[in-house]
């Protein structure tokens, strides 16, 4: 009888090891992982947070490794991509988009290219009031210009460009036409930022020089019901944008 205690009290302390060694490697899994901002691709997203953790396996696939490397290389900063505005782009979301520290946007940047923004405090105030907490957007960038100089030119110079007539043939049930862009841009878009920033104008002015970009509006929106599901052109201030997406990864998240 003692024997067979003996050997039931064995068998439970090699179960109990070996259940421990599998907690213990399955919170290593959950902790070996590299926590990033969000940026959000759309409008408002109810329920973003702004950082969420990307897990990374723990497994040696050579996947794994370059995931590990990529996401904690000190010349990159790492984005986590909530919605789908950018899938024009071959941007899905939870991609993870990596911009190259120092690389900033400029008049002589060769365009176009996805940029990653700031969102200024008022579309911070309003994306909270949507439980989303999101500090950052994407939008394709078309052109750098001063307020002064974005005129029908700019749009025009766009709008003709190879890079955005192959866009367009691509995908035109997405696009209104060129002239419908040029209205929503001139009479809504323009307006709007003279609104959010009344100093523009003033070259002095952090808010004077501008990125013109375009975003595919994919989700309703109450206030310009007309472009959903249409591309259309937007306007920000160029101090306003972080950096210019170098690399695109799909990744899990948790």
């Amino acid at each position: 009888m003692d024997i067979i205690i003996v050997i039931g009290i064995v068998v439970f302390l090699l179960l109990f090891f070996l259940q421990g060694r599998m907690f213990l490697y399955n919170l290593k899994v959950v902790g070996d992982s590299v926590v990033v901002d969000v940026v959000t691709a759309g409008d408002f997203k109810r329920d973003t947070p702004e950082k969420i953790p990307v897990i990374i396996d723990l497994d040696d696939s050579e996947k794994n490794d370059k995931m590990r490397q990529t996401l904690k290389n000190k010349e990159y900063e790492p984005f986590l991509v909530s919605g789908y505005s950018m899938l024009l782009a071959n941007i899905q979301s939870n991609n993870i988009v990596l911009i190259k520290k120092g690389n900033k946007l400029t008049p002589e940047t060769q365009l176009p290219c996805v940029v990653v923004l700031e969102r200024d405090v008022k579309s911070l105030k309003r994306a909270e009031e949507e439980n989303d907490f999101a500090k950052y957007k994407l939008r394709r960038a078309w052109s750098v210009c001063s307020i002064a100089d974005c005129q029908e030119n700019v749009l025009d110079s766009i709008l003709s460009s190879e890079e955005f007539k192959k866009l367009f043939e691509d995908n035109k049930r997405y696009f209104m036409s060129h002239q419908e862009m040029k209205d929503d841009f001139l009479e809504y878009r323009m307006k709007k930022y003279i609104e959010d920033y009344p100093y523009c104008k003033d070259v002095s002015s952090p808010y004077h020089q501008v990125v013109v970009s375009t975003t595919w509006h994919s989700n309703p929106s109450t206030q310009h019901t007309e472009t959903y599901n249409k591309v259309t052109f937007s306007i920000h201030p160029l101090v306003l944008v972080k950096g210019i997406v170098a690399k695109t990864i799909a990744t899990e998240t948790n």
